[in-house]
């Protein structure tokens, strides 16, 4: 599967909200903070690495 065609899962997330993903990131144990400063290209990035 090529990078655009995870994107495209990704971008009909339920998490997404007016075109912005929203992530939720653990501090500790039931401590979850809201983070919407990851942009599409640097989750493309990251898949070229990890896949």
């Amino acid at each position: 599967m090529d990078y655009d065609s995870i994107l495209s899962f990704v971008k009909k997330d339920k998490k997404v909200r007016n075109g912005v993903l929203h992530f939720i990131v653990l501090d500790a144990l039931g401590k979850g903070n809201i983070c919407d400063k990851v942009s599409y290209d640097l989750i493309k990035e990251s898949l070229k690495i990890l896949l």
